[in-house]
Parts: structure tokens; sequence; C-alpha cells
């Protein structure tokens, strides 16, 4: 009768023994894969960051009105104007009230001071200019004669908003040909931690996408979508997606 108890008691321990292990087991199992989807999760955050600080610029927009009579002069030279935005190394476009985009030139492309705007309407006083970093640099135009040169007290600014960042559709193409031409050195500069691998897609408001044209070939894909306002190649505001994924 004892025998039979002792040995009950040796089952019993033995069997509170493998469900022990196998908890400890399962425990640790668990936690390593909530940790690897946690350390994933923060590198998709990470990577997502980046492309965002990668491709996003200051933008800089003023509402200009021409006051002095222009006459039937097309072209028009707006003297300081870019010493008075403090963008004398900026690139930029120039619309008129129509939202029409207008030939534009600069006087000198060392030292950027006047803007040479060549009106479509030689009856437009009216401009919209966007200047950003990420815009291509003004060129000046020693073909074009602007006879008609504006003092800065014969123009005048309606509102200036200055600074604002924003992503850029230009620099979502610049970073699709990164990706393309030098993936490895496009991960450095990114810091993209080791062991990962990543792609992107940026969707523009007319559901038109930039993408890599290469896919991640691993097994356990992590993905993330974010909405983004991005400024178009005509200097428009625009709603967006940005998606990471990696692997």
């Amino acid at each position: 009768m004892n025998k039979n108890k002792r040995g009950s008691h040796v089952g019993i321990m033995v069997s509170f023994m493998i469900f022990i292990t196998f908890v400890v087991f399962f425990l640790s199992v668990v936690t390593t894969k909530v940790e690897k989807n946690k350390n994933k999760e923060i590198t998709l955050e990470y990577i997502e960051m980046k492309i965002l600080r990668n491709t996003s610029y200051p933008l800089t927009n003023a509402i200009i009105n021409i006051t002095q009579q222009a006459g039937d002069n097309a072209c028009v030279e707006l003297k300081d104007l870019f010493i008075y935005l403090n963008s004398t190394s900026y690139g930029g476009i120039v619309k008129d009230y129509s939202n029409n985009l207008q030939s534009s030139y600069v006087d000198n492309e060392e030292i950027q001071k006047n803007l040479k705007i060549n009106r479509s309407d030689s009856g437009e006083t009216f401009f919209e200019l966007s200047l950003s970093p990420a815009f291509e640099k003004f060129t000046s135009n020693d073909d074009l004669t602007c006879t008609l040169k504006i003092n800065p007290e014969s123009y005048r600014f309606l509102s200036i908003r200055k600074d604002n960042i924003y992503s850029f559709e230009n620099e979502f193409e610049r970073l699709n040909q990164s990706y393309s031409s030098n993936y490895e050195e496009l991960k450095r500069e990114l810091f993209v931690p080791e062991g990962n691998e990543f792609t992107f897609e940026f969707e523009k408001s007319n559901g038109e996408v930039i993408k890599p044209s290469v896919n991640l070939t691993t097994s356990n894909i992590y993905s993330d979508e974010v909405p983004i306002q991005y400024i178009d190649k005509n200097g428009d505001i625009q709603s967006g997606f940005l998606r990471v994924k990696i692997g």
C-alpha cells in the first residue's frame, strides 16, 4: 500500500516537472517572438521616420502683387526679391493668379537677388512664388531682356508663409533612383539596422505609385502605412501615402 502511494507521488512529481518544463519552454518561445516582433515594429517606425526626413524640406510661399504699371512688357524683373525672402540659394516655381506656371529666371545664378518673370499674360500682376531647396535651382537666361525692372517699393507681398516642412514628390523619385542604383549605400544613408531589408511605396494623390521594382524575398514581412502631405512638381500641396515594408 505504501509502495503504491510512493509510486503515485513520484508520478505526480514527474508529471509536474514535465508540465513546468513545457511552460518555461513555451514562455521562452513566446517571449522571444514578442520581443522580435517589437524590435521589428521599432525598426519599421525608425525607417519610416528616416525616409520622411530624407524627403522633406522647408517651403516658402509668397503671394506677390505688382503695383507698378507694367504696360505691355511681358518680362518683369523684381529687384532684391530673394534677399527680402532670405532664400538666395533656393530653387522655385512661379505661377500666375490662374495657377499657370510661368517661365522664371534669376539675374545671377551665383548670387540670386532679382527674379525675372516672363509673363504668359502681360496684364497679370498677381503671382505665387514657391521656394525650397527641393526645387530645381533657377537659371539665368541671357537671351531674355527684361526692360522693366521693378523696385521693392513697387511690388508687395500679400502673404508669406515661411519654412513649413513638407515631403516632395521629386525627392521620392530621387529616393527610388537611389534604391535602384545603390541599395546598400541607401541602407547606410538611412542607417537601416544590420540584418534588415526594406522597401517602400509612395502613392500620389492621383493613385500613381512610385516604388522600387525589386520586392522583398524574406518570409516574414512587416509593413506600415502613413498618410502624408507632399508638394508635387507644380508646387501644390497634395495628400498621399507612404508605405514601408521590412523583412
